[in-house]
């Protein structure tokens, strides 16, 4: 696992019935960072910010899952993460449903939900709702365990 940044925070990414745990910056998990700041210019920052895929959308699934891979986080250490910096600091701020269209954010400082691909929804609610059952029961399970 690489570390997770102090401003870094949590998302699941569901693509073809799988899914992955990761951890970004907030900008990185806008689904559509052209139509969010249309100053940013890609070209003129060398490809940085996500390898310089602007808008993640059906036909960038593959490099999106690619440029987040070095970020991804195991249950086990996420786990251990949550154990050394407290629960809502693990717990998924962001949901990317590529199977569903769906974007879910719990971000409640910027409304980041309406920065969505044509044909995507976006809402703002807790993402753990949306989340396969066994992820559901693992963070459920966490948050008491870390109340004792």
């Amino acid at each position: 696992m690489s570390e997770i940044k102090r401003d870094e925070l949590i998302g699941v990414v569901i693509s073809q019935g799988k899914w992955g745990i990761y951890h970004a910056y907030l900008g990185e998990w806008i689904m559509d960072y052209a139509r969010y700041d249309p100053s940013y210019d890609a070209a003129a920052d060398g490809k940085k910010f996500r390898n310089g895929l602007l808008v993640v959308d059906d036909s960038s699934i593959r490099a999106y899952l690619e440029w987040l891979e070095p970020y991804s986080v195991s249950l086990v250490d996420l786990s251990e993460f949550a154990h050394s910096h407290g629960f809502s600091k693990a717990r998924p701020v962001f949901l990317v449903n590529f199977d569903e269209h769906l974007f879910v954010t719990g971000f409640y400082d910027v409304a980041i939900e309406g920065y969505v691909p044509q044909g995507w929804r976006g809402v703002y609610a807790d993402p753990v709702e949306h989340l396969p059952q066994e992820l559901i029961a693992f963070f459920l399970g966490l948050e008491p365990e870390l109340q004792k």
